[in-house]
């Protein structure tokens, strides 16, 4: 199993953390191409998490401010 496999079978911490340890070896092949799609993954993962929790803040009432430059 790939460590894209790995990583959506739920080894999140094991898989980043031999990503990790492959040093710069990961942003060539064999690894690159499997490493961009752990990262893909997580920051799908990373957007549906924080839309789940806009969505409950704003449920309990929370009110979301502005930054001082408008954004």
């Amino acid at each position: 199993m790939n460590y894209f496999e790995r990583y959506r079978n739920g080894e999140h911490t094991q898989v980043w953390a031999e990503l990790q340890a492959l040093g710069e070896r990961v942003r060539h092949e064999p690894y690159l191409a499997d490493a961009e799609a752990v990262a893909a993954e997580t920051m799908r993962r990373v957007r549906r998490n924080c839309e789940r929790i806009v969505a409950r803040l704003t449920a309990l009432g929370y009110v979301f401010g502005t930054f001082p430059d408008g954004t």
